[in-house]
C-alpha cells in the first residue's frame, strides 16, 4: 500500500500523470491522494516521484 507524504509532496502531479490505473486524484487544495480501492501497488507513482513523497507502507499482518 502506498500513500503520499504531504510534507514532502510539492504537488507537481508526476505521480498522478504516471499512474496507469488513475488511482491518484487531485483535491481542490492541490494535494494529491491515492485511492486504495483503485491502487494495485504497481509502484509507478513511487518510481516517478522526484521528491520521494510516495511511501510504501506494509499492511500489518497478524498470525492466525
Amino acid at each position: 500500500m502506498f500513500f503520499i507524504d504531504q510534507s514532502l509532496c510539492t504537488q507537481c502531479g508526476e505521480c498522478s500523470s504516471n499512474c496507469p490505473f488513475e488511482s491518484i486524484s487531485e483535491h481542490e487544495d492541490g494535494s494529491f491522494v491515492i485511492d486504495a480501492k483503485i491502487c494495485t501497488d504497481c509502484g509507478e507513482c513511487q518510481l516517478n516521484c522526484p521528491f520521494d513523497a510516495i511511501i510504501e507502507k506494509e499492511e500489518n499482518k497478524e498470525s492466525a
